[in-house]
């Protein structure tokens, strides 16, 4: 899962299109990966192993010295970091128990959190048309969850989890953009997530068998490789347009789920996924108008 921001600052080229769309096909493959090693790691390990090489990805920014860690605010960076580290770990809670696609299209109604968080928190104004737009994502939600039913498992509220998370991590965002620049922010998110993220793991570590090294290792690559191209696309690209684009990840986890793991979607998760796909990128587009935000949870 993405937990990169940048500032869209170009019109979108093709490459920039293409570099959102492998992106997301990169995420998909390592949360795959990260499903497969729930059976051998606890998921707070799989959480800090990504975290790892996030901050091995980063490390050339230290380079700047103390300029690059300066700033203002460092509790909001840490409760940032630390919504990004929870919408992590809650994600791959959820793909511990529940079909690849159905995770995926429930994490992804952040931008329907965003919007409720932005007009609670930030007293943002939110037209008609945008509550529309949450109040039908949340039924996809439902649809998808189905509560009160024999369909329903507890596991689903996970990936909710996850999306809520993801989205506080947005809010936050918004106001440190008004201080500190993007890479400002990268790196506090990923020197403190990695912190907390050991102090939690440490004591639950252990050693996998050499398949899920192999496995983890591989979870990592493609992960680093998500975010250099999820990265290289918002510097390219406006984020209003690559937005939407990002949602082709719940096309690529239906197909890696159904060819990898054997879960076909029924027609009713079809349709709440369709739903969320539709009401997730209205909402997305509209809240990067004029702003870039996150291209994905976890």
């Amino acid at each position: 899962m993405s937990t990169s921001l940048t500032l869209a600052r170009a019109p979108t080229p093709g490459s920039a299109i293409a570099m959102i769309v492998g992106a997301m096909a990169c995420f998909t493959l390592s949360d795959a990966l990260a499903k497969y090693l729930t059976g051998f790691l606890p998921v707070i390990v799989i959480v800090w192993i990504r975290y790892f090489a996030f901050v091995v990805v980063l490390s050339p920014l230290l380079r700047r010295g103390r300029t690059v860690l300066r700033t203002k605010h460092p509790w909001l960076h840490l409760l940032r970091a630390l919504a990004l580290a929870c919408s992590a770990a809650f994600f791959i809670l959820g793909l511990r128990a529940l079909p690849l696609a159905e995770v995926t299209a429930l994490a992804f109604a952040s931008p329907l959190f965003v919007t409720v968080l932005s007009a609670w928190l930030l007293h943002e104004r939110v037209d008609r048309v945008q509550w529309l737009v949450v109040t039908v994502g949340f039924a996809g939600v439902l649809v998808v969850m189905r509560p009160g039913t024999g369909a329903f498992q507890f596991a689903a509220l996970f990936p909710l989890c996850s999306s809520l998370a993801w989205a506080i991590a947005v809010i936050c965002t918004r106001k440190l953009t008004l201080h500190d620049g993007v890479d400002t922010t990268l790196l506090y998110s990923g020197l403190f997530g990695f912190a907390l993220l050991s102090i939690a793991a440490l004591p639950q570590f252990v050693v996998p068998p050499a398949a899920a090294i192999g496995a983890a290792v591989a979870m990592a690559l493609v992960w680093s490789a998500a975010q250099w191209l999820s990265v290289h696309a918002y510097h390219r690209g406006d984020a209003a347009v690559l937005a939407p684009f990002s949602y082709t990840q719940l096309l690529w986890s239906t197909l890696i789920g159904i060819a990898v793991f054997r879960h076909v979607p029924d027609t009713a998760t079809f349709a709440g996924i369709g739903t969320i796909l539709v009401c997730g990128v209205v909402a997305a587009w509209w809240s990067t108008r004029d702003a870039a935000g996150p291209a994905r949870p976890g």
